[in-house]
C-alpha cells in the first residue's frame, strides 16, 4: 500500500495542478497509470505542478513502455508549459493509439485549438523538426530557428543584390573563371603547341645574323611552371651567298610565368634551357655543331582559352665546333622571338 501514494496524490490534485484557465481548463491526469517507477514519478511530479521535472520522467518512462496515456499526460505537461508543438505531437500520438478513449473528444478539441494557433509557415514543426524544439518546445529553439531564417534571408538578399548585374556581365565573369581555371595558357594544366620565329645576332663572323623558325611544344603544370621545347630550322648568312649556312635546331628548358591580372590574361615569362644547332655551309662543306645555353624574358597575352601571343628577348653563349677539325670558338648570341601558341 505505501507504494501507491503517488496515485492517490494524482487523483486528488491533478485537476487543479494542471488546469489552465486560458487554454486548458478541464484536463486531468488519467487513473490508468503505468506501473513503472519512472511513470509513477512522472505522474507524481505532474500532480505537484512540477511539469519541467516531470517531462524528464515522462521521457524516461516512454523509453520502457508505449503506454498511450503517458503520451497524453506528457502532452498535458507540455501544454501547461506552453510548449505548443510537443503537446501537439503527444496529443496526436495518444489519439492515434486510443481514438475512442473516454476523453478523446476533449483531447481532440484541445488539439484542434493548438493546431489552429500555429502559423502556416511553422506547421511543419512538431513533425520531425529540431530535437530540442520537439522535446521541450523551447521558445529559445524557435527563436534560434527564426534568427537563422532571418539570417538566411539577409544573406540571400545580399547575394541577390551582388548578382543584380546585367546577364551579359554575369555570363562573361563565369566564362572568364572557367577559362582561367582550365586553360594551360593561363592557370590550367595541359599541352601547348605553337609556331615561333627568331632573328638573332652572333658575335662570331662565321654566323653573323641568323633566322630560325619552327615548332614550339610545351606542357603546363599549373599557374606557374611549364616545360618548353623547340624544333626548327635555322638559316645563317654572314658575309654573302657563299657563306650561307643552314640546319636543324632543338631547344629544351623550363619556363615560369607570372600573372599580371586576375584572369591570367597577361604574363611575364621567364625561361632558361639548352639548345643545340647543327648547321652546314654549302660552299665549303663545313658542318658546325653548336651548344647554346640561353635564357629568355618576355610577355604573353592570352586571347580566350586557347590562343596566346608571346614576345621574348633571348640571349646566351654559343660554343661552336667545326666537325672534322680542331676549330672551337665561343660566341655571344642575342635576339628575340615571337610565338603563336595554342593550348589544349
Amino acid at each position: 500500500m505505501p507504494r501507491l501514494w503517488p496515485f492517490a496524490v494524482v487523483l486528488a490534485v491533478a485537476a487543479p495542478a494542471l488546469a489552465d484557465e486560458k487554454s486548458n481548463p478541464s484536463f486531468t491526469l488519467s487513473k490508468e497509470m503505468s506501473s513503472s517507477v519512472p511513470a509513477a514519478r512522472a505522474h507524481a511530479l505532474a500532480a505537484q505542478g512540477k511539469c519541467p521535472e516531470a517531462l524528464d520522467a515522462f521521457d524516461e518512462a516512454l523509453r520502457h513502455t508505449n503506454d498511450p496515456v503517458l503520451f497524453r499526460d506528457r502532452g498535458l505537461c507540455h501544454d501547461k508549459l506552453d510548449h505548443r508543438f510537443p503537446a501537439i505531437d503527444d496529443y496526436r500520438a495518444y489519439l492515434t493509439a486510443m481514438p475512442n478513449a473516454s476523453d478523446s473528444d476533449r483531447i481532440r478539441a484541445r488539439l484542434d485549438t493548438l493546431e489552429s494557433q500555429v502559423p502556416i509557415e511553422q506547421r511543419s514543426l512538431g513533425q520531425g523538426g529540431d530535437y530540442e524544439f520537439e522535446m521541450r518546445g523551447g521558445v529559445g529553439s524557435l527563436e534560434r530557428s527564426s534568427r537563422k531564417t532571418a539570417d538566411d534571408e539577409q544573406a540571400a538578399v545580399k547575394a541577390q543584390a551582388a548578382d543584380e548585374r546585367p546577364l551579359r556581365e554575369i555570363e562573361a565573369t563565369e566564362k572568364n573563371e572557367r577559362e582561367t581555371r582550365t586553360s594551360p595558357l593561363r592557370d590550367g594544366r595541359g599541352p601547348i603547341l605553337g609556331f615561333y620565329g627568331m632573328p638573332r645576332g652572333w658575335t662570331s663572323s662565321t654566323f653573323g645574323v641568323t633566322q630560325s623558325y619552327g615548332l614550339a611544344l610545351r606542357y603546363s603544370f599549373g599557374a606557374v611552371s611549364s616545360l618548353i621545347s623547340e624544333f626548327g630550322y635555322e638559316n645563317a648568312q654572314s658575309t654573302g651567298t657563299a657563306s650561307q649556312l643552314g640546319g636543324l635546331t632543338v631547344f629544351a628548358g623550363y619556363e615560369a610565368r607570372f600573372s599580371l591580372d586576375h584572369w591570367s590574361s597577361n604574363h611575364i615569362v621567364l625561361g632558361a634551357g639548352l639548345g643545340y644547332e647543327h648547321l652546314k655551309q654549302g660552299s665549303t662543306g663545313f658542318v658546325y655543331s653548336t651548344f647554346v645555353p640561353r635564357g629568355r624574358l618576355g610577355y604573353r597575352h592570352v586571347f580566350g582559352r586557347v590562343i596566346g601571343l608571346e614576345f621574348t628577348a633571348d640571349g646566351g653563349v654559343g660554343v661552336t665546333r667545326a666537325i672534322g677539325s680542331d676549330l672551337t670558338e665561343t660566341n655571344g648570341v642575342f635576339g628575340g622571338s615571337i610565338a603563336l601558341l595554342v593550348g589544349f
